[in-house]
């Protein structure tokens, strides 16, 4: 369908937007790094803006980072609870993001 209705307006959009269209695609969780870069190739974005846009992909980087070294903390603390709902909680916490 965005092939034959929005295609133009997608390419002259990346042409004259690129750094902003491409940072923007790097800030969405939704798209894949490898699709975005093949997406950029055929859209002529150009390799300043393509290569500034990289900055983009810091903040979820840090997020991740910051995730993966609570996630041990926690599950220390989880392990020296006894009973309750804690453990229960962290396991189905896991799975959420393990899943999402």
């Amino acid at each position: 369908l965005g092939r034959y209705f929005l295609r133009e307006w997608v390419l002259t959009t990346a042409e004259r937007n690129g750094l902003l269209v491409m940072t923007l695609l790097r800030l969405s969780p939704i798209v894949p790094y490898n699709v975005l870069g093949y997406l950029a190739g055929a859209a002529t974005v150009t390799l300043p803006a393509y290569t500034m846009s990289l900055v983009a992909i810091l903040p979820g980087t840090a997020l991740f980072s910051y995730v993966g070294a609570t996630a041990s903390s926690l599950l220390d603390s989880c392990q020296k609870a006894e009973g309750g709902a804690v453990p229960h909680v962290v396991t189905a916490a896991g799975i959420l993001f393990g899943v999402a």
